[in-house]
């Protein structure tokens, strides 16, 4: 059974990037693992490949040679930083911290 190990902060759709080329095969990366797809991932986690996965090769040869491994998702402590950080219209959310009146 082959196995992919995740880093840390990556999410399925890293790992789909990263092993298929594709986000397409993240909903088979969940379904394989007894996952959801929106399913928060533990650095060292292992994860079963799908079977008959359809590949963009340039793309995961694109990270293969380069040894690069996506990884997009945030901590809850780095979301916090980043709420505190911004501020303005443009991070209001209406009924939170922006009134209509």
């Amino acid at each position: 059974m082959n196995e992919v190990i995740a880093q840390q902060n990556q999410n399925l759709f890293d790992i789909a990037i990263q092993e298929d080329g594709t986000i397409e095969t993240a909903f088979q990366w969940a379904l394989n693992n007894g996952l959801s797809v929106t399913s928060n991932l533990e650095a060292g986690q292992k994860l079963v490949v799908p079977h008959n996965t359809n590949k963009e090769q340039e793309v995961v040869n694109f990270f293969e040679t380069r040894n690069l491994k996506p990884a997009t998702s945030t901590t809850k402590l780095q979301e916090a930083a980043l709420n505190d950080e911004l501020d303005g219209i443009d991070y209001w959310g209406i009924g939170n911290d922006f009134e209509v009146q």
